[in-house]
C-alpha cells in the first residue's frame, strides 16, 4: 500500500491508557523506546484519532499548532527513527475498548498526502476487519451481545458500504425518513456518535458483515 511499517495496538479507555500491542513491526529499538517513555498520551496522531471515527494522517514535519515540548519531542524522535510520516485507523468498541491501527513509512509532504488520499478507504476497510477478526480471538473485553433487527442490519450494511441514506431507501424500496429512524435505532444501541461511527461498532463486533 506504499506504507512500510504498521502495528495493531488495543487501547483501554479511560482506565490510563492502558495499551497491548497485538501485532507490529515497525523498527523493533523505536517500539522498546516508545513503550518505555509512556508516548501514548503525548502522541498528536493518536489523539486526534481517538476523537475521530475516520483515519487521521499525521507527518513528522508539519507545523501543528500548539503542541507541547514533548509532542514536538515525538514527532521529532519519530522522524529520527526513519517514520516521517503515517495514519492512524481508531477502531471503536467494543465497551472501554478502543484500537488503532497505525501504518507509517518515509515519504513527507506531497508524496505522502497523496498517498493517504488515495488509500484512506482501504485503511480503514482493513483496520476494521483487523479489529473484528481479533476480537474473535478473544482479544481485550467483550460486552454483552448486542441485537440489531434485520432492517437496522440492512440499513447499517448499506452504510457501511457507502451508500447515503436517500441510496438505502431507494435500494430497500423504504422512505429516506423510515431509514434514518433505523439509522437513529442503531446509533443509540450501539451508543455511536454517527451513522459511521455506528458501521463500525457494528463491524468490529461481527453485527454486520460486508
Amino acid at each position: 500500500m506504499g506504507f512500510e511499517w504498521f502495528v495493531y495496538d488495543m487501547l483501554v479507555m479511560p482506565d490510563g491508557w492502558g495499551s497491548e500491542l497485538v501485532c507490529c513491526n515497525y523498527p523493533k529499538a523505536w517500539v522498546e523506546h516508545y513503550v518505555r517513555e509512556r508516548y501514548t498520551r503525548d502522541d498528536i496522531a493518536m489523539n486526534q484519532a481517538m476523537a475521530s471515527v475516520l483515519p487521521v494522517g499525521w507527518s513528522a514535519s508539519k507545523n501543528y499548532r500548539h503542541l507541547t515540548d514533548r509532542q514536538r519531542m515525538v514527532l521529532d524522535e519519530c522522524a529520527d527513527a526513519g517514520l516521517k510520516s503515517g495514519a492512524v485507523v481508531p477502531l471503536h468498541g467494543p465497551g472501554p475498548v478502543k484500537s488503532v491501527l497505525a501504518v507509517s513509512g518515509s515519504l513527507s509532504g506531497d508524496d505522502f498526502n497523496r498517498l493517504f488520499r488515495s488509500r484512506r478507504h482501504e485503511l480503514l476497510l482493513i483496520g476494521t476487519h483487523a479489529h473484528q477478526r481479533i476480537l474473535k480471538l478473544g482479544v481485550g473485553r467483550r460486552t454483552p451481545s448486542l441485537v440489531l433487527s434485520p432492517r437496522e442490519t440492512e440499513v447499517l450494511t448499506l452504510t457501511a458500504l457507502g451508500d447515503s441514506a436517500a441510496q438505502i431507501a431507494g435500494r430497500l424500496k423504504i422512505s429516506e425518513s423510515t431509514t434514518n429512524e433505523y439509522l437513529g435505532y442503531s446509533k443509540k444501541k450501539l451508543g455511536a456518535k454517527n451513522k459511521v461511527h455506528a458501521a463500525s461498532i457494528a463491524l468490529s463486533q461481527g453485527l454486520i458483515r460486508l
